[in-house]
């Protein structure tokens, strides 16, 4: 790749983070912008705070989970919304207005995801460690292995359980592997089950470890769940600076958006079925609660005839009734799987609501199943979309 041979020091440090993270689907934007670069467009400082943001899109992303098919689309359009007369700020806010499984995940969602991520199996694990110890200074962390403190095997010492305390097999379980529990060590390896207060004083141990990932340890009197917390929650902190989202003032962000509409708002309290304590509001409730579940992207939207549910679009309305929740899946009848046959086919039927396919909800016994075909709209969406 052209990029492979920039002579600039950060650039070329910037572009090989990238190949680690393995972002083919950006190359295409990434030539787009470097033609920008070097023929005066685009500045190197903009050049360069912009491939730390596309590195930090797609490294938060990847620790959040979020599917990695939707980055085709997102590059593939990206340069056609660029306004090179404020190049990183166009980019900045589109970055910042993507939605759904298109987003980009803010700083909330970034910590708690990287805090209980399964971060050792994690495909860049060597990335993440180098540029989280080098975003304060440089060591040669190639001279390190990646450590477990709290070690890997699962038949624990005796003082490894007395130090994790009652509980130690649920913490080994589901701490093992996370932000917390891993760094980089130059001690031998045959160490690692030793007790911790061992790891932390043997020569190249924690106490005498020059590096920033291992600040703390060297005082540390036990390590146990509170502490592999305390630790997740210090270098989740740091990670928020090393993998920084868009960040623009509210009055910048506004001038995009331009004149707001004059759209009258409404919420639930105008629909008088969702009043408290009437059966339709229950309904609702647990219904809603449900399809948010889906995907954290997903939005709720009142509107004067009916609620609705929303990815990049509405994939499911919902219209309050007196005794039921009149349903629209926001997709071709013939298209869903509906074993039961509760659904109703409303093709070229006025109603309100989007789609061409109508359930009627009633019963709570009925929302297990209503909800294996309202992610059939979802997830149809999310395809067509993707396309």
């Amino acid at each position: 790749m052209a990029l492979g041979k920039e002579s600039d020091k950060s650039l070329a440090t910037a572009f090989q983070d990238l190949r680690e993270l393995k972002v083919d689907v950006a190359y295409p934007f990434l030539l787009a912008l470097y033609h920008d670069y070097k023929n005066g467009v685009l500045s190197h400082e903009d050049f360069l705070s912009i491939i730390r943001l596309i590195e930090s899109y797609v490294f938060r992303r990847a620790v959040c989970a979020i599917p990695t098919n939707s980055l085709n689309k997102t590059f593939a359009t990206f340069y056609k919304v660029i306004n090179k007369e404020k190049y990183l700020e166009s980019i900045q806010v589109h970055f910042l207005n993507l939605p759904s499984y298109r987003r980009f995940p803010n700083d909330d969602e970034f910590k708690r995801e990287l805090k209980v991520r399964d971060l050792y199996n994690f495909r860049s694990r060597s990335y993440w460690l180098r540029r989280l110890e080098n975003d304060k200074r440089r060591e040669r962390v190639e001279e390190f292995t990646i450590e477990h403190i709290m070690p890997q095997n699962e038949n624990l010492s005796a003082k490894w359980r007395e130090e994790l305390g009652s509980d130690w097999q649920r913490i080994h379980k589901e701490l093992l592997h996370t932000l917390g529990n891993l760094t980089l060590t130059r001690y031998n390896s045959r160490y690692s089950d030793r007790p911790f207060a061992e790891k932390r004083d043997i020569e190249d141990g924690f106490k005498h470890s020059p590096l920033y990932l291992n600040i703390g340890l060297g005082q540390c009197e036990k390590w146990d769940e509170a502490a592999i917390h305390a630790r997740a929650d210090r270098l989740a902190e740091l990670a928020v600076q090393v993998w920084q989202a868009p960040s623009l003032p509210e009055e910048v962000l506004a001038v995009y958006r331009g004149q707001p509409e004059n759209k009258t708002s409404y919420s639930l309290s105008d629909y008088p079925f969702l009043a408290d304590g009437l059966h339709s509001r229950l309904l609702f409730d647990h219904l809603r609660d449900e399809i948010m579940r889906l995907d954290a992207g997903i939005t709720q939207e009142v509107l004067k005839l009916y609620i609705a549910f929303k990815a990049e679009t509405n994939f499911v309305d919902v219209v309050p009734q007196k005794s039921r929740l009149r349903l629209s899946l926001n997709m071709q009848f013939h298209e869903l799987v509906d074993p039961k046959g509760i659904a109703k086919d409303v093709t070229n039927v006025g109603r309100w609501g989007n789609g061409d396919v109508e359930i009627g909800f009633s019963d709570l016994a009925q929302l297990p199943y209503i909800m294996g075909l309202i992610r059939q709209a979802f997830e149809k969406q999310m395809e067509s979309a993707l396309v």
